[in-house]
């Protein structure tokens, strides 16, 4: 799930990893792990106030959004991550059109190529907002599937 992060703690995502991919630790553990261990970050949250994510440049990675408008293959996944057209995005209901206008919604996947190369497809399950609070978080729910290494 992508959502706000308790105070005091943010949320890193390492999409090569089978298992353990997100993990929550204090801004302060982020900013002491060594350069190597941070750059195989592939999704961070950036302010866990907002809860706005950051696909972090550098590493060959990249993103974008395939749209839920038809299948997902591994080559539409593909072009949308190499559009390179998702760098940030924020998870609240005051970002709601900046989602939409993205086309990151229930059905939408976000496309990356890692930094090791492998292309992930994070299915939108879910976008769940609190209607009755102006300016809240909301969560987007996730699948994660590994589409297999990228060559080129």
């Amino acid at each position: 799930m992508l959502e706000r992060a308790p105070q005091g703690k943010v949320q890193v995502i390492d999409l090569d990893l089978p298992s353990g991919r997100s993990q929550l630790t204090t801004d302060e553990e982020w900013q002491q792990r060594a350069d190597g261990d941070r750059a195989h970050i592939d999704l961070l949250m950036v302010d866990a106030a907002t809860a706005e994510f950051e696909i972090p440049s550098g590493n060959g990675r990249i993103g974008g959004v395939l749209a839920p408008y038809g299948p997902v293959t591994r080559e539409t996944c593909l072009r949308a991550a190499n559009s390179g057209s998702l760098t940030r995005f924020r998870v609240g209901t005051g970002d709601r059109s900046s989602l939409a206008s993205l086309g990151l919604q229930r059905g939408s996947a976000i496309c990356v190529v890692t930094d090791s190369r492998q292309l992930v497809q994070l299915s939108v399950t879910d976008q769940t907002f609190d209607n009755a609070k102006i300016n809240t978080t909301g969560r987007l729910t996730v699948a994660v599937t590994v589409l297999g290494p990228v060559t080129g």
